[in-house]
């Protein structure tokens, strides 16, 4: 689509003059809870159903599906060995561009390779959906982690899955931003990166344009992956999140309802 296209070559003009910046992130004088001890995570079995209505890899997905996740993952997981990123966060200039399903399967296709595992977070604390995609409702979520010092290792769970472990939020957190924007974020990358060995960790943002709260955390994270919805985006709302986005690092760009091929449009 043209208009689409024509503002994704903003995106990627702005992503190679930042390509040889490298953000540090700071992780010094973080309070560290207690390293969560992965084979302890409780495990719950998703709701089929729910994840082919919702799009969610599992095992009776079609290769068409599966196959665009695993190019996706495959360039990513190569971008941040190369730079040394071990978090990415997910985001999107508005709402329905389908950041949260891409951050799921991003999760899963990683999780189901033999390099790596994956910690995804629900950081989306206006509007939590990731146990909804599962079917899937949890006893305690992230936004309890902030507002009452809940512990991750309470929080955790996984999909009966080995190498992938979520972190989901329950209830809408009010002043969510002021939370997301503390040293208590930066702790919850640190802790979640621990879990496993080769953890990458994948945090589902609110959109960018919706509330503060992406760019209140994006400093804790190495570098974003940025979701579009083909026929949805507009060129001006693409323009305005690059903007935001000045000095981040964009590891890449995922078109959603491309009507190029998968192995085109996905990356």
């Amino acid at each position: 689509m043209d208009k689409i296209t024509k503002a994704l070559d903003l995106t990627r003009a702005s992503r190679n003059k930042q390509a040889s910046v490298t953000r540090v992130v700071t992780r010094n004088n973080v309070v560290r809870s207690p390293q969560v001890n992965a084979a302890k995570i409780k495990t719950f079995t998703p709701d089929i159903l729910t994840l082919e209505k919702n799009r969610i890899l599992n095992s009776a997905s079609r290769e068409e599906m599966v196959q665009p996740y695993k190019v996706l993952r495959t360039r990513l997981m190569h971008l941040m060995h190369d730079k040394h990123w071990q978090s990415i966060a997910v985001i999107s200039p508005t709402k329905d561009d389908g950041k949260s399903t891409v951050a799921i399967n991003l999760s899963i296709s990683i999780g189901n390779s033999r390099k790596a595992n994956a910690v995804l977070l629900d950081l989306d604390l206006l509007t939590p959906s990731i146990h909804s995609c599962y079917g899937y409702e949890p006893d305690a979520g992230l936004d309890e982690y902030f507002a009452h010092d809940t512990p991750l290792s309470d929080i955790l769970v996984s999909p009966g899955m080995d190498g992938l472990a979520i972190a989901p939020s329950v209830k809408p957190l009010h002043d969510s931003s002021e939370y997301l924007s503390t040293d208590k974020g930066l702790n919850l990358i640190n802790e979640a990166a621990a879990i496993y060995e080769n953890s990458v960790v994948v945090v589902d943002l609110p959109p960018m344009l919706v509330s503060d709260d992406a760019i209140s955390f994006l400093p804790h994270v190495d570098a974003v992956l940025l979701v579009v919805r083909e026929g949805k985006t507009n060129k001006l709302d693409l323009q305005r999140t690059q903007e935001m986005l000045a000095g981040v690092n964009i590891a890449g760009v995922v078109i959603n309802d491309s009507l190029e091929p998968a192995t085109l449009g996905y990356y």
